[in-house]
C-alpha cells in the first residue's frame, strides 16, 4: 500500500497512483477523508482504480511533493527596492 511523502498532497497523491486528478475522490472516499484533509506522511492511503494508464505510469517514475500551502514573501529591502518620496527619505 503507498505512502503518503512528506509535503504531498492528496492531489499529488491522486495523480501519481490514478494519472488523474478525478483520483482524489477515490482516494477520499476509500480512505473515509475529505479531499480537501492535510495529508500526513507516512500514512498508508487506498488508491481505487487507475484512471489514465499513461499518465500514471509517467507520475509512478517520480517524485512527487508538493505542499499546497502559500509561503509567506520575504519583503525585499535596500535601496534597490526603495523609491524616493515613499520609502526613501532625502534630507
Amino acid at each position: 500500500m503507498p505512502v503518503i511523502k512528506r509535503h504531498q498532497t492528496l492531489i499529488d497523491f491522486a495523480v501519481q497512483y490514478t494519472g488523474s486528478v478525478e483520483g482524489i475522490m477515490q482516494v477520499a472516499s476509500l480512505n473515509n477523508i475529505s479531499p480537501t484533509d492535510d495529508a500526513l506522511a507516512g500514512v498508508n492511503l487506498l488508491y481505487g482504480a487507475v484512471i489514465d494508464v499513461k499518465n500514471s505510469f509517467a507520475t509512478l517514475k517520480n517524485e512527487v511533493a508538493t505542499d499546497g500551502r502559500l509561503q509567506e514573501a520575504v519583503s525585499l529591502e535596500g535601496i534597490g527596492y526603495w523609491n524616493i518620496g515613499l520609502n526613501f527619505k532625502v534630507s
